[in-house]
């Protein structure tokens, strides 16, 4: 994980604002460095000027400028020829900041930011802004902080925190797409660099490891995003860019979540989605492709729930245990088929009349037959109950 340009920006919200290079909101920061003598006129001969390095945010005040105010325009073209990621001013004489430094910064996509309040302090700064650095380096970050989240209880300004922890410049509206594929470290590191140089990759997105798989966040468009089309063409993209051309991984997608308070659903709902995926065997699942199982995932674990679907299913298991026979199979396949007898035969590559002869062997075991609507009702919600127990063990 990277800290940009943009996350500065975002975490010292209202104590420093833009003033030019937008374009440049996306560069990474590594460390932090102050511009202090390096240009100053008398002393810019006398040392070596090899304190800047690419990827390092500059802190200066301009003091050295307070009598020749175009020094800030030399500076922005000094730290742009070094590579630098940006350079925030603190502006305590007040200078006019000239407008071809302006138009350079523009033009070189390098951001150009000033405080706006007495209260920034450079040696804070540097400290904070290191520290986060070392924090997005460090492997079990994200996998701690999505961890805290989903045990925040639904606490919305924990969960908030939480994600602005994880990247700083998420925006509101967001989907989780859940990969539900394990990956080694060379792994990660391989499918992290493929991110970085794809579509996927962007200021509000991000793709953390979490829980054996991967996790892609992305800041969603008010005019896109909506729809099962805009799933599917992430989760392509994330199979083509990120993952082997045509693999048959499974990825859950969430729905698109409006505040970043309820992030903490958006990570739960692509994770049960890739679970069914991965239960069918791959492919993707959208959370709405769940059905009622979104009425029941939360509560499969309930008392209540549980001794419902045992005193249906038990039987069948034990007659299946007596006699090696397979009718809890054949049920379950049925149920997910939509009631169709001819589809759960295609599944299992039986005769539909063989189908039918077991479901009729499961209607004298269990007092339950599939033919009778309230009878067959409770048979496909005990086998559905099963499943989400099975989806959460997976999740």
């Amino acid at each position: 994980m990277i800290y940009t340009v943009s996350d500065f920006l975002r975490s010292y919200e209202g104590g420093v604002r833009l003033l030019a290079g937008e374009g440049g909101l996306s560069r990474s920061i590594s460390q932090v460095g102050i511009l202090d003598y390096e240009l100053m006129p008398g002393l810019k001969s006398r040392y070596q000027r090899v304190n800047f390095e690419p990827d390092q945010l500059v802190l200066s005040t301009f003091l050295y400028a307070r009598d020749d105010p175009w020094l800030i325009g030399e500076a922005v073209k000094y730290l742009v020829g070094k590579g630098t990621s940006g350079l925030v001013v603190k502006n305590v004489l007040r200078l006019e900041i000239p407008e071809s430094a302006l138009r350079y910064a523009n033009a070189r996509d390098f951001p150009l930011l000033a405080t706006t309040s007495d209260d920034f302090f450079f040696d804070v700064a540097i400290a904070e802004v290191s520290h986060r650095v070392a924090e997005l380096a460090d492997a079990s970050f994200a996998q701690n902080e999505l961890d805290l989240m989903l045990q925040a209880g639904g606490d919305p300004r924990r969960v908030r925190a939480h994600a602005l922890r994880l990247n700083p410049s998420f925006r509101e509206e967001h989907l989780a797409l859940f990969v539900a594929e394990s990956l080694s470290k060379t792994g990660f590191s391989e499918a992290l660099a493929c991110y970085h140089a794809s579509e996927l990759a962007g200021l509000g997105n991000l793709l953390v490891a979490y829980d054996g798989g991967l996790l892609y966040m992305a800041s969603a468009s008010t005019d896109v995003a909506r729809g099962r089309r805009e799933v599917d063409r992430l989760a392509q993209a994330l199979r083509t860019d990120i993952l082997d051309d045509g693999t048959r991984a499974a990825i859950g997608a969430s729905r698109v979540h409006f505040s970043l308070a309820e992030m903490d659903r958006a990570v739960l709902e692509a994770k049960r989605s890739a679970a069914l995926a991965r239960h069918r065997g791959g492919g993707t699942v959208a959370y709405g492709d769940l059905g009622v199982l979104r009425a029941l995932l939360p509560f499969a674990e309930e008392p209540e729930m549980r001794d419902f679907a045992i005193s249906v299913l038990e039987p069948l298991r034990d007659f299946d245990a007596e006699t090696n026979s397979s009718l809890s199979q054949t049920l379950e396949v049925f149920c997910e088929q939509g009631a169709s007898v001819d589809a759960a035969a295609a599944v299992l590559g039986q005769h539909s009349n063989t189908v039918r002869y077991r479901l009729d062997k499961v209607a004298q075991i269990t007092g339950l037959s599939y033919k009778v609507h309230p009878q067959a009702e409770q048979l496909s919600i005990a086998c559905k109950i099963k499943l989400c127990q099975d989806l959460l063990r997976d999740a």
